[in-house]
């Protein structure tokens, strides 16, 4: 898979996640898994496309901005490893 970073400059978007899984119906989905994709930061807009998503996993990415994840009034469980804990907790 191609690093987010590469393609659209290490962002997490909706278009990003629309060309990974086929499709841009994101209200299905309940579990998102973008481990090791060199992102540094989550976009994902409104969050209203998302309003099912309930987890998603970042592990290993360099994420430094993460703020569209306030977004998604639904999410549970963000697994997360390094610095990004720290963040979280700041």
């Amino acid at each position: 898979m191609t690093h987010a970073r590469e393609v659209l400059g290490g962002r997490l978007t909706t278009e990003y996640l629309a060309a990974r899984v086929g499709h841009s119906v994101f209200s299905d989905i309940r579990e998102l898994d973008v481990p090791q994709l060199s992102l540094r930061s989550i976009d994902l807009g409104s969050g209203e496309a998302f309003k099912n998503l309930r987890s998603i996993n970042l592990e290993h990415n360099n994420l430094t901005n993460f703020g569209g994840l306030v977004h998604l009034p639904n999410l549970r469980v963000s697994t997360t490893v390094y610095r990004v804990d720290l963040l979280i907790a700041a």
